[in-house]
């Protein structure tokens, strides 16, 4: 359904194929909207993109430096998307409100190779926008993590632990500046691991947006349990790496080690 977009001139244009497009049409008559009022945060938005976009370069220019760093990538809001979410998620959104009220305009996702690499990107993240700070961070941890390895940063932060399903990450949420702030769009920063940015690359693109249970989500769960212990043997391995032995394991050895640290 959303792999069709739509530009904010057709939406403009036709309003009825925006809606159906979308599936929206009774969360719009729910709404209480009036279509002007959307067509005008709409084009608000697009008016600003321009200075939006100069915005998140320059959060990508000081991520950049970051140690630990393995990559990164950026988006900004779509004016479909931000429509759509305006509609589905929320009330009283108006074209003087809509930049204080959606959190979510600007996003940076940072990705580090081992896990223990998260606490280094932490510390960097908040030297640079503690100050920043909108609400606190939310750690989001698949059921049945264990909750101590971040344990460096529960103890020095105000943080939010959500469990679910599958899903892992790390999600910051800043003023993207220090001056007129409710002028300024909120950016949302989320960090993980490789193998967590691979999992949730597939759930997006062919699980994210089903209503309904489905052997895709069944799968996508084992998956995601497989990410889990990648991310285990990769800390394995970097362990190993550090460690004085490097002598070749006897045949059983490394299965006992792999235990061992599993469940250490």
């Amino acid at each position: 359904m959303l792999n069709k977009k739509m530009t904010f001139d057709e939406i403009k244009s036709n309003k009825d194929l925006f809606l159906e497009t979308y599936n929206i049409a009774k969360e719009f008559e729910k709404s209480g909207y009036k279509w002007e009022d959307l067509m005008m945060i709409g084009y608000d938005y697009e008016q600003r993109y321009d200075s939006f976009f100069s915005t998140i370069q320059k959060f990508i220019a000081e991520i950049s430096k970051f140690k630990d760093v393995h990559s990164y990538r950026y988006r900004i809001k779509s004016t479909d998307s931000l429509l759509v979410k305006i509609i589905k998620k929320y009330s009283g959104v108006t074209k003087d409100n809509y930049i204080e009220k959606i959190t979510d305009l600007l996003g940076i996702r940072i990705l580090y190779i081992f896990k223990s690499d998260y606490f280094s990107i932490h510390k960097q993240i908040m030297q640079n926008y503690g100050n920043q700070k909108t609400e606190n961070i939310h750690l989001k941890l698949k059921e049945g993590d264990d909750e101590s390895t971040y344990k460096d940063m529960l103890e020095k932060e105000d943080v939010k632990i959500e469990k679910n399903n599958a899903y892992r990450s790390i999600h910051y949420t800043f003023f993207s500046s220090t001056k007129n702030i409710n002028n300024s769009p909120k950016i949302e920063i989320q960090t993980r691991t490789i193998f967590e940015e691979g999992w949730s690359e597939i759930d997006h693109k062919l699980v994210y947006k089903q209503d309904k249970e489905s052997h895709l989500q069944f799968v996508s769960h084992i998956l995601s349990d497989m990410v889990g212990t990648c991310d285990a043997l990769g800390s394995l391995m970097q362990y190993l790496s550090k460690s004085q032995d490097n002598s070749v394991p006897k045949e059983g050895e490394i299965g006992e080690i792999i235990k061992r640290f599993l469940h250490k």
